[in-house]
């Protein structure tokens, strides 16, 4: 199963985030824009609205299961929460920052709002999201370039971004050591590629 996982996480990849994983670079290219890069970049998506598909239990059973402690008061009350804030508090590891501004402009009315810049500053495993692309109009790629805009991230930091989502994903270790020495392969080519003002 894993072999396929990782099969079909190339492939998605490459159609859905940019040309296909293993794809060779020529020798020179002229250099490339920062959001053209960024598009190219590997990038893995972990939306999923998780209240909406675990029942509490078993959220706090795979927690224990994977040695994950949760504070005590997220047990017992896992779902309850009353405003966008309470419900990142609850929800910290996926992020879709322009959803919650389009959706809930009243909550955070603008992206350097967001508390996605401050969940990585303080080191949380934040990762980038779009939620619902039918809904929101967006793709990753539009996450990444403004959300890299928004809070002065270079590409090493976007870089990082997307690896983060290798870890956060439910993959076991081997798949992801695979993806994520795939990522940074790519990421590699894709830097070289990148003007000098751009990186």
């Amino acid at each position: 199963p894993g072999d396929l996982v990782q099969q079909f996480l190339v492939e998605w990849l490459g159609e859905c985030h940019g040309p296909t994983l293993g794809a060779t670079t020529p020798a020179y290219r002229e250099p490339m824009n920062f959001a053209d890069a960024l598009h190219l970049l590997p990038k893995v998506e972990l939306h999923c609205h998780i209240e909406g598909t675990m029942r509490p239990a078993t959220v706090v059973d795979l927690a224990h299961t994977n040695g994950i402690t949760l504070p005590p008061s997220l047990t017992d009350d896992l779902y309850t929460y009353d405003n966008l804030n309470g419900f990142l508090q609850i929800f910290w590891l996926v992020q879709c920052p322009n959803a919650n501004i389009r959706i809930n402009p009243d909550v955070c009315p603008s992206l350097p709002l967001h508390v996605f810049g401050r969940m990585r500053g303080a080191g949380l495993l934040a990762t980038l999201n779009t939620d619902d692309p039918s809904l929101t109009a967006l793709d990753l790629t539009e996450e990444y370039v403004s959300v890299a805009g928004a809070f002065g991230y270079d590409w090493h930091a976007m870089v990082e971004v997307a690896l983060d989502g290798v870890e956060g994903s439910w993959l076991d270790e081997a798949d992801q050591l695979a993806l994520r020495n795939t990522m940074i392969h790519r990421a590699d080519e894709l830097h070289r590629d990148l003007g000098t003002a751009n990186t």
